[in-house]
């Protein structure tokens, strides 16, 4: 358990010394992991700046509660209620083929 503290505070020093002879043994390797990474922390950047800037535009954009209320009344005074029509063909009706006899 006394270790650990010393291991901790090497680690730095041996991660660097890890990732120059990764870097001297294989560049390219190096190269191109550090462009996904930096490729990556962009992106997440970019998308949290872009979903903060959507909500803000949906926050001025959002109908107000009477607004609401107003489109709720309308769409209920105008829909049709379903399967209430008496016609042979739609929803609701059924009408059995079987004749008795």
């Amino acid at each position: 358990l006394s270790e650990l503290p010393k291991s901790l505070i090497a680690l730095p020093n041996r991660y660097r010394i890890w990732w120059l002879d990764l870097l001297h043994s294989d560049p390219l390797h190096v190269l191109v992991e550090t462009l996904l990474i930096v490729m990556c922390i962009t992106l997440v950047v970019l998308q949290r700046r872009a979903d903060w800037r959507f909500s803000q535009e949906r926050k001025k954009s959002a109908p107000t509660d009477e607004e609401a209320e107003e489109l709720l009344k309308e769409w209920k005074e105008k829909r049709k209620p379903l399967g209430s029509s008496g016609s042979h063909g739609s929803v609701g009706s059924f009408s059995s083929p079987v004749k008795k006899g």
